[in-house]
């Protein structure tokens, strides 16, 4: 991989502006269209295959054709659940951000977590490590279900989303040790869907606004059936089961409808389709089959600005506490102890430790993370609070503009000096030529043969530049004359224009 170093971004390059307010996402079309993964984290451990299909009108051989998608999982690390759907579609996001240049990305772990919105603490770097070694060993196999754009028809493909993977771990040697980055390699198959512009734009605002991976899946496929149309209408059985990835363990079409609504009011919450009554929502067609209707909602709704309350800001600094890995028990009874600034001072230091590659990782951060605020511990070298880099933050702009204020005054000053050369030059040259033209013709005669005998040369290039040389001999006479005349108490020689 030595020569891929070539290719690869400085850290301070890779994500410009990272990635808090992360919305202009990509996503891939296939990917998109079937569930890959299971809708809930708690999967049979004996159950390793996902099987999706559904039939559909092939303009290419002018016939119907079903499409199948299977995925397979390895015995060591099972199936994907919801979370490890978002971790694919977060490393699209971190391709995208490197202009899908190369098969190759690299990363840390803080970046992905940036993107999607996770909180910055061991779990979530625990997550992303066991997300990309399951897909690793996750294999999908599309049977006349991957559209070639080129070719605009299907074709059945076998492969893994990834490659290769590489987890950088904190005080383990090894070629990213240094900038703390991990490496994956997209597979072929998905990787030339990138190139081919197999993909299409996502919200990534709304999306990580979502909490249900039922609206997230629900999003990304309405969003993509969207593109040339505002209405939507499946057949709610097949559509549950075969695009979202339902259990067929339910009972009635009336649990299944209520299953998908609360994804459905997300989507509606956060202004992505038109808000309906349930009974408009589902039509019944006849029978036992029954219809799902969406409509795109035509302008986003703004969001509100959060209010949250000293008790909801306590547990959440409970929460954030816990996602360290510290015990419900502790977190409540240090939230009440201690002052809220110094506790989130403390969370921050942890985090600062746990994404910076030169700093030694506590093996139990949770204990790390009680002494510091019980014990009150010195600051990592190289830690800055929120406050501190705000304050670095403006200091540099103001350093930024006084020396662009130095800048501009130097340059103004220097247009004034060029400005003033060029005006004395230009008075200078009239007054030469004024004196020219107060000679005679006869003396002006003499003027040239003075000129031209006083600087030897061609007599080609003494006549190309004669104009010149005279100018230049009459310049120097008009001085002489001057000086004579200063000498003798005159105060300058006037010409006739």
């Amino acid at each position: 991989m030595d020569n891929l170093n070539e290719l690869l971004p400085q850290p301070d390059f890779l994500f410009p502006d990272i990635v808090s307010e992360y919305t202009e996402g990509r996503d891939e079309l296939n990917l998109a269209e079937f569930p890959i993964a299971s809708l809930t984290r708690q999967i049979d451990p004996n159950v390793k295959t996902i099987h999706s299909t559904d039939t559909i009108w092939d303009n290419s051989t002018k016939s119907y054709i079903e499409r199948k998608v299977t995925v397979t999982a390895s015995d060591k690390f099972g199936l994907p659940n919801p979370i490890d759907e978002e971790v694919v579609l977060g490393l699209i996001q971190l391709s995208r951000l490197q202009g899908f240049r190369t098969h190759e990305v690299w990363f840390t772990r803080y970046q992905l977590i940036k993107i999607l919105g996770w909180p910055a603490n061991t779990y979530s770097y625990k997550r992303i490590k066991e997300s990309l070694f399951r897909w690793k060993g996750v294999t999908l196999f599309y049977e006349n279900a991957w559209r070639e754009k080129d070719s605009n028809t299907w074709k059945s493909t076998a492969f893994s989303i990834i490659d290769n993977v590489e987890i950088w771990e904190a005080n383990k040697p090894g070629v990213y040790a240094k900038e703390g980055r991990c490496y994956f390699k997209w597979n072929d198959v998905v990787f030339d869907s990138f190139q081919a512009g197999n993909l299409k734009s996502l919200d990534f605002g709304i999306y990580r606004k979502l909490n249900l991976p039922t609206a997230k899946r629900l999003f990304r496929f309405l969003d993509k059936r969207f593109y040339n149309r505002t209405t939507l209408e499946f057949e709610l059985e097949p559509f549950l089961y075969k695009k979202l990835g339902f259990s067929k363990n339910y009972k009635d079409i009336t649990q299944l409808k209520r299953s998908v609504l609360p994804a459905i009011q997300e989507l509606e919450k956060v202004g992505f389709i038109e808000a309906v009554e349930p009974e408009d929502r589902f039509t019944k067609v006849k029978g036992s089959t029954w219809s799902i209707h969406f409509t795109k909602a035509k302008t986003p709704k703004a969001s509100a600005p959060e209010t949250i309350t000293l008790e909801e800001y306590n547990d959440n600094l409970a929460s954030a506490l816990i996602g360290h890995g510290v015990t419900s028990r502790q977190a409540k009874m240090t939230v009440k102890k201690f002052p809220e600034e110094y506790i989130l001072s403390k969370i921050q230091e942890l985090e600062f430790i746990l994404t910076d590659p030169t700093a030694v990782i506590p093996e139990n951060p949770a204990g790390w993370l009680m002494r510091s605020i019980h014990e009150n511990w010195k600051e990592p070298k190289g830690f800055k609070t929120e406050a501190q880099k705000e304050a670095e933050r403006l200091q540099q702009e103001k350093i930024k503009e006084e020396k662009a204020a130095r800048k501009r005054r130097k340059e103004a000053e220097e247009r004034e000096r060029v400005q003033a050369e060029e005006n004395s030059f230009k008075e200078k040259q009239k007054r030469v030529q004024l004196y020219i033209d107060s000679l005679s013709p006869a003396d002006q005669e003499e003027l040239r043969k003075e000129a031209i005998a006083s600087l030897p040369g061609s007599e080609t290039w003494i006549s190309s530049m004669r104009e010149a040389l005279i100018s230049t001999y009459a310049a120097n006479k008009l001085a002489e004359l001057e000086k004579q005349a200063g000498d003798k108490g005159q105060t300058s020689l006037r010409f006739d224009e």
